[in-house]
């Protein structure tokens, strides 16, 4: 049962009203009191001015029309020349006498006589009121004989029958519980946990969100869910492409790429590469055989080329034994066949058989000349003396050199293939392509130089170490943030270590990708 209060025995006087009492300012009456002792001229001021404010509550029971206060629609009521109106409109500085239209002041209660009569009551309010009977008041109220029977029930039960209500949504709506109401709407356990969140988040970790999902689910845009994901500029432009060409365009792909991967077959792709027909026409070889045709090579040609060891070949050309091409003479029947005579071949000695044809001679060079239909095929030098070393200008024998020799290098009778200078440093990427490990090294007798260089994450505050990059030391380290990804984060910085190394160190609370390279040897 609710505590009764009883009215105060101590009423219509105001503290102070005979003391002194100053209004604070502003800016203190919004401030309030803080820790210090109040003025006493405030503190009467402010017991003054609640006195005086309960003293008018009590006698007027509703405040009358100001034009200071901001009403509220159907929710103010207020005292104007003796009458009472309600708000109908949110109203401000519009007194119900300004109210010509009616539009934001309704009169409930006309205060112009001490009775209500019959001149102070609307015609529907008089009506109601000169009602004798439940049937003429609700005829006048329009109330239904749904309304009539749901008003004379005697029991919820009842009022719920009359309602048409069927006994799932009767038990519904008698559940004294919310969890037993989501029970009767089918709810599981799971259910009536997510309908209980109280906020966003909450409701997003119980459905199993990650971090990225909650972001994703709050991207104000496209860009900015773009962007959650991971996409570059790059990227996102490229989702937006309006066509192949503008796609490719942003690959940086070049008129020419753009043409060559639109040609609808290999042909037309190898000719817009400036292959010609011929060039385009041999890459279409099946094997070995039909590339050596496509370039003119004939069988017997082909047949020497596929010779499976030095005896094929000799038999191929009708050479029966090479053992005088080791001793630097020339026997009878050695090479061509028994009807050669001579201990020693002659100079411009031709021997025919058939449409093949060997031409020996020893004039400044030893060689034996093979023709096939007067089409020189190949030639074989002999040895006849000591050999000659060679040199810019003189053709001879040269032993390659090996790398103690490289690295001393003191020997100048020693040559190094092209192919070895050319390979002579070694450039290659390596790991995945958010890594780019680059190595660019010399060998040692090029003095052995590496450079190193690649793309790493490093967390927030933290340190990153990459090993044994060098063999020997590591001289210098760069380190610069990938501002792709973010522009906000504080430099990164990194140094050599002991073991050959470097250390990489993120001072900044978030974590990011950085670019670093190293020199060393």
């Amino acid at each position: 049962m609710a505590t009764e209060y009883s009215k105060p025995s101590v009423m219509n006087k105001n503290w102070s009203s005979q003391g002194v009492s100053v209004q604070p300012s502003d800016f203190k009456w919004s401030q309030g009191w803080i820790q210090e002792k109040p003025e006493f001229e405030f503190m009467n001021f402010w017991m003054k001015d609640k006195d005086s404010w309960m003293n008018y509550s009590n006698q007027k029971g509703l405040p009358e029309y100001d034009s200071e206060t901001e009403y509220v629609k159907d929710k103010s009521f207020i005292q104007f020349n003796g009458s009472i109106y309600k708000a109908i409109e949110d109203v401000k500085a519009v007194s119900p006498l300004q109210d010509t239209s009616g539009s934001y002041w309704l009169k409930i209660f006309n205060g112009s006589s001490t009775a209500l009569d019959a001149s102070n009551v609307s015609p529907f309010m008089r009506s109601f009121l000169l009602s004798t009977t439940l049937n003429e008041v609700d005829s006048f109220l329009s109330i239904s004989n749904t309304g009539k029977a749901v008003l004379r029930s005697n029991s919820q039960a009842d009022a719920r029958t009359s309602l048409g209500l069927s006994s799932y949504w009767s038990n519904l709506v008698t559940n004294s519980t919310v969890s037993q109401s989501q029970s009767a709407l089918g709810f599981s356990e799971y259910g009536k946990g997510l309908i209980n969140k109280t906020d966003d988040s909450a409701t997003l970790d119980y459905l199993g969100f990650s971090a990225i999902g909650k972001q994703l689910t709050s991207s104000s845009d496209q860009n900015n869910a773009l962007n959650t994901l991971g996409g570059t500029i790059t990227g996102i432009n490229l989702f937006r492409s309006s066509s192949a060409d503008n796609a490719l365009s942003l690959l940086s792909v070049s008129s020419l790429g753009i043409d060559f991967l639109k040609q609808t077959s290999f042909q037309n792709m190898k000719l817009k590469i400036g292959m010609t027909t011929f060039s385009a026409d041999l890459s279409t070889a099946a094997n070995v055989s039909d590339h050596l045709t496509k370039v003119g090579v004939s069988n017997y040609v082909k047949t020497l080329l596929s010779s499976s060891d030095a005896s094929a070949f000799r038999t191929s050309i009708g050479a029966n034994n090479a053992s005088n091409l080791n001793t630097g003479t020339l026997p009878t029947a050695r090479i061509a066949s028994s009807s050669i005579t001579d201990d020693k071949l002659q100079r411009n000695y031709v021997y025919n058989t058939g449409n093949k044809k060997l031409h020996f001679h020893n004039a400044n060079i030893n060689q034996v000349q093979l023709y096939e239909n007067d089409v020189m095929l190949g030639v074989l030098a002999y040895k006849s003396e000591l050999p000659v070393i060679s040199s810019e200008s003189v053709y001879g024998l040269v032993k390659e050199a090996n790398v103690s020799q490289m690295n001393n290098k003191t020997s100048d009778k020693v040559y190094v293939k092209p192919s070895v200078v050319a390979n002579g440093s070694g450039y290659a990427f390596t790991g995945t392509t958010s890594t780019h490990m680059l190595n660019i090294t010399f060998p040692s007798w090029m003095g052995g130089y590496s450079r190193r260089g690649g793309r790493v994450y490093v967390g927030g505050n933290g340190t990153i170490t990459l090993p044994s990059l060098f063999p020997n030391a590591c001289l210098c380290v760069s380190v610069t943030n990938d501002t792709s990804a973010r522009n906000d984060q504080r430099p990164m910085h990194g140094a050599a270590t002991a073991e050959r190394g470097i250390v990489i160190k993120n001072p900044d609370s978030n974590g990011a990708w950085c670019w670093w390279t190293a020199e060393g040897y």
